[in-house]
């Protein structure tokens, strides 16, 4: 059961963190913060059909529920949900971070989620709709129901492990990054005194979310990625065969570059007084007689492994997970420095008969909450002591905001989307100048979904016919493009001078617009 402080962290963090993500959302559509996918996942989750690989249906599920919240546009409700989705991220977050911080010092809990909430990788995704924020939520909860268990040895319930199954299933249909859980469910069962065969029933379960690509597939919904509807092509989108060189495909020589990005990611996501927190409570934890993190050390190696060798421009953004267990480890390295400190310069008594350094800590944070001083009256002899005691804690919780607070004031700009437009101003600058019946061709998943979005989900003009030339050449585009409506003749995949040619020749009652994957510029010619 969680401890009413503890739930009192989560409601904390969670609305702080709501409060940022929220009040800097995209009002509409939006690029920014490698968006481009989210006028793929809105119209699939709106239309019941299928994204790009390997199919996302827990997330499509979700915007099942999400498209019908009568507040704004339908793609704000979508980056509202993402906005929800990493603030509850970061609430769980706190929770599993007082499982092993004293109840006295639950604030130290609140500050080191602060270091997650404001990353700006964190951040950005929360502002927009894309799968990343969900996967984090999902992450988080399994995190939290197994940290007892795993880190502690606790016994937990049954039922709490099966969930915890259950939901790492679910998460497989969302992103499946998360087989880097492997090492903590595992453990997680196996130390389980039953060693039940139910959360492998429920890990199963979950899992089987992933049958419903097929069944939207055979529905011929106008995104219909694969058109999975026999073994082969499920097998196809579900793997992720499109997009099988990126896996493992950064080239040997770029790996000691993308380390050093990595070493500098950190820096940029939670500061330097993260950095050394975080550094700081790495080696408590990994000289600690408490050897169940290296469980951690393992996910946090898989993610990494991932990310680094993944060959895409965003593929950083699979480390969040990692600033989230990152967060853990600046909650212990706050905890060691206030340790430090008050064994170095608190008067208290409990120090001075030997008691514990917690209890000490605890008995600071109760005096704080009763609006005394930070320090017990000393003796006289003691006086100065006290006054450097004093002086110290406060300015190391000051230190321990500055850190939060910089990244909000230095990633304020960048982060706020009310006011971007780019991606609604370019479909609505297209679909205006495109002529009656035109096939509009483009090269960009930017320039693609955000016409998809306007089109199917905005329900502008369904007499154009968007053609993403790299798809052509697959045979399961002719069927989502005759599912689309408007569906021109399509030539043979040949060179980019000659396909546009032989398609203005397949299509002569159409006019063909091509618009440039660059500049975004749109010409037309019949």
């Amino acid at each position: 059961m969680i401890q009413r402080s503890a739930f009192l962290v989560f409601v904390v963090v969670f609305l702080l963190a709501l409060l940022l993500y929220a009040s800097t959302a995209a009002s509409s559509l939006t690029w920014a913060h490698s968006g481009a996918d989210g006028g793929d996942l809105i119209t699939a989750a709106v239309t019941n059909g299928v994204p790009h690989p390997p199919g996302y249906p827990t997330y499509v599920t979700f915007g099942r529920l999400i498209a019908h919240i009568p507040i704004g546009d339908v793609a704000y409700r979508f980056n509202l949900f993402s906005a929800v989705c990493m603030a509850v991220a970061a609430g769980l977050t706190s929770l599993s971070i007082a499982t092993f911080v004293a109840r006295g010092v639950r604030l130290i809990t609140i500050l080191a989620s602060l270091f997650f909430v404001t990353a700006p990788m964190v951040w950005g995704q929360a502002t927009i709709a894309e799968v990343h924020a969900l996967n984090a939520c999902l992450v988080a909860l399994c995190g939290y129901l197994v940290a007892p268990i795993v880190f502690r040895c606790e016994i937990i319930s049954l039922g709490r492990l099966t969930l915890a199954a259950w939901l790492w299933g679910m998460a497989f249909g969302n992103s499946i990054t998360v087989v880097a859980l492997t090492p903590l469910m595992i453990v997680a069962w196996r130390r389980h005194p039953r060693r039940s065969p139910w959360p492998i029933c429920a890990l199963l379960l979950g899992l089987g979310i992933y049958a419903l690509i097929p069944l939207r597939a055979i529905q011929q919904p106008p995104v219909n990625w694969g058109a999975a509807t026999s073994f082969d092509r499920f097998v196809a989108l579900t793997t992720a065969e499109m997009y099988r060189g990126y896996a493992l495909g950064a080239p040997p020589a770029e790996l000691f570059t993308r380390l050093i990005a990595f070493a500098q990611l950190i820096v940029t996501q939670y500061g330097w007084f993260g950095v050394i927190l975080s550094g700081v409570g790495t080696y408590q934890a990994l000289t600690s007689s408490n050897k169940n993190w290296r469980w951690l050390t393992t996910t946090i190696a898989l993610y990494l492994i991932f990310a680094l060798s993944y060959s895409a421009a965003d593929s950083a953004l699979y480390l969040i997970p990692v600033w989230m267990f990152g967060t853990w480890a600046i909650a212990r390295g706050l905890m060691a420095v206030i340790e430090w400190l008050t064994l170095r310069s608190c008067p208290y008594p409990c120090l001075r008969q030997g008691g514990p350094l917690t209890q000490c800590v605890a008995d600071a944070w109760r005096r704080v909450r009763r609006g005394a001083s930070f320090m017990p009256a000393p003796p006289l002899d003691e006086d100065r002591a006290g006054r450097v005691a004093h002086l110290s804690s406060l300015a190391l919780i000051a230190v321990f905001l500055l850190g939060p607070a910089l990244n909000v004031l230095i990633h304020f700009p960048a982060m706020n989307l009310r006011n971007d437009r780019a991606a609604t101003e370019f479909a609505s600058t297209i679909l205006t100048a495109a002529p009656p019946g035109a096939i509009v061709v483009t090269e960009n998943d930017g320039h693609t979904f955000a016409l998809w979005y306007h089109r199917h989900v905005a329900g502008q003009r369904p007499d154009l016919a968007v053609i993403d030339r790299r798809l052509a050449g697959y045979s399961w585009y002719d069927v989502m493009l005759h599912a689309q409506g408007s569906a021109p003749l399509l030539p043979e995949y040949d060179p980019l001078e000659r396909w546009n040619d032989r398609l203005a020749q397949l299509n002569p009652q159409r006019a063909v617009c091509i618009v440039d994957r660059a500049s975004a510029q749109m010409t037309c010619r019949r």
